[in-house]
């Protein structure tokens, strides 16, 4: 159903964004500490190559988590459910 589905632009805690490096070749790294950033970053730097690291940071942490919903525009569905309820 339409009204399940996640807006354009909300950010799905469980995506791993990181992956959409691999999807180009590069390396990625999912991170959810200093230690795994420190790792990912030294990492990433003796590579040389492309990389994105999705770094985890929890919900409490405020607006800087990227938990953001209450900005995200509110979408109008109704006409796309009319359309799949038909």
């Amino acid at each position: 159903m339409i009204k399940d589905q996640l807006g354009p632009t909300v950010l799905d805690h469980d995506a791993h964004y990181d992956d959409i490096s691999k999807a180009f070749g590069g390396d990625s790294y999912r991170v959810s500490n200093y230690a795994e950033m420190k790792d990912a970053l030294e990492k990433a730097y003796e590579s040389g190559n492309p990389t994105i690291i999705d770094a985890q940071i929890p919900a409490s942490m405020g607006k800087e988590s990227g938990h953001i919903g209450n900005l995200n525009p509110k979408l109008d569905l109704s006409a796309l459910e009319e359309e799949e309820n038909k």
